[in-house]
C-alpha cells in the first residue's frame, strides 16, 4: 500500500508541472487518464463522492492542486482552511520546518481560493534558511511567488529577483540544474526551467530557455 501511494504521489508531483506550464502535454501523453487514477484513489481512501468531501492538508495537497487547476475550486474552501490551518500550527510549534512545506502550502492555499500570505512569508519573503535545505527550496520559493502573486514586503529577505539570481548563478555551462555536482539532473531542470518561465525578473526568460534546451536534447523520459 506504500508502494501505491508514492507512485500515485509522484504522479500528482508531476502533473503540477503539467498542468501549468507554457509547453501543454499533448493529448495522446494520458495525462488526463493519470490525473483520474491519482484523484480516485484519494476519493476511494475517504469514500467520498466528491473530491473536495473530507480533504485536509498533508499527502494530498498535489492532487489538490492539480485538480483546482484542471477543473477548478468550487467546493474547496474548507480543504483552504485546513491548509492555512496547517500552516499556522507549524509556525506556532517553532523549530526547524523545511521551507517547501510552507512553499506547497502557499501554492495549494492559492488555487484553491484561500490567503497564501502567511505561508508565503513564511516560505518565501521572510524565510533565511533556504540553504538549510538546499537549491530546491530556492526553487520552489520562487514557484510560490510566482503562483500566488504576493508582493514583497520591505526588507523581504527574498523577492522574485533574488531567487532568479540565485539559481542563474548555480546554473550549469549547458543550460541544466542539478541539487549537487556538476551532472545536469532533468527533474531539478525542468522545475528550475518552470521557476525561471513564471517571472518576469533580469535574466530568467534567457536561463529558462538555456534549461529548456538541454530538457529537449533528451528523446524520453521516464
Amino acid at each position: 500500500m506504500r508502494r501505491i501511494t508514492g507512485i500515485l504521489l509522484a504522479v500528482c508531483t508531476a502533473l503540477f508541472m503539467a498542468v501549468q506550464t507554457a509547453f501543454s502535454a499533448p493529448a495522446e501523453s494520458g495525462w488526463e487518464d493519470r490525473a483520474q487514477e491519482c484523484f480516485g484513489y484519494f476519493m476511494r481512501q475517504r469514500g467520498a463522492e466528491d473530491f473536495w468531501d473530507g480533504l485536509d492538508s498533508g499527502a494530498t495537497d498535489w492532487a489538490a492542486y492539480c485538480y483546482a487547476r484542471l477543473y477548478g475550486a468550487d467546493g474547496a474552501e474548507e480543504y483552504a482552511q485546513s491548509v492555512e490551518r496547517h500552516v499556522g500550527e507549524l509556525y506556532s510549534a517553532g523549530g526547524f520546518v523545511r521551507p517547501t512545506e510552507y512553499q506547497r502550502a502557499a501554492i495549494c492555499i492559492t488555487v484553491t481560493g484561500g490567503n497564501p500570505s502567511l505561508a508565503a512569508r513564511l516560505g518565501a519573503f521572510g524565510c533565511e534558511i533556504l540553504d538549510r535545505q538546499g537549491f530546491n527550496a530556492y526553487i520552489w520559493a520562487l514557484i510560490a511567488l510566482n503562483v500566488t502573486g504576493i508582493q514583497p514586503p520591505e526588507g523581504a529577505a527574498n523577492t522574485a529577483d533574488t531567487l532568479t539570481e540565485y539559481l542563474i548563478a548555480h546554473q550549469h555551462a549547458d543550460g541544466s540544474f542539478a541539487l549537487m555536482g556538476d551532472g545536469g539532473d532533468v527533474d531539478i531542470t525542468a522545475a528550475a526551467v518552470y521557476a525561471l518561465a513564471g517571472t518576469d525578473s533580469p535574466g530568467a526568460a534567457e536561463a529558462a530557455q538555456r534549461g529548456a534546451d538541454w530538457l529537449a536534447g533528451f528523446d524520453s523520459y521516464s
